[in-house]
């Protein structure tokens, strides 16, 4: 294969399965995605960094989920919205929802 087919193939990871030993490829997704810590999500008010203090789904509305971040120094809370995949694994079959943290650092939507 020429170079550059390899260099796109080993930029790219497989995410399996998580039910027990099943082990299936859900997809791949890319190393940056995979591998890398999110963004800090800073303070709106403050500007110094802040921690996520809970995970917040809606039974009816799964397709996102929303993270609750505290700033530690001015007791700001406030909420940053991940969208989900849905994937469906065909060696459990069984559907499964995908949350990529990563996207927290991005600006509010």
């Amino acid at each position: 294969m020429p170079a550059n087919v390899e260099q796109v193939k080993s930029s790219f990871g497989a995410v399996k399965c998580p039910n027990g030993d099943c082990g299936h490829i859900l997809f791949e997704a890319g190393n940056r995605i995979r591998r890398k810590r999110p963004h800090k999500v800073l303070c709106r008010k403050c500007e110094e960094e802040t921690i996520a203090v809970a995970c917040l789904l809606n039974e009816s509305d799964t397709g996102r989920l929303t993270v609750r971040l505290c700033c530690a120094q001015c007791g700001e809370d406030f909420d940053r919205r991940v969208p989900a995949i849905r994937k469906y694994c065909h060696g459990c079959k069984t559907y499964h929802l995908i949350y990529f943290l990563v996207f927290l650092g991005l600006p509010p939507v």
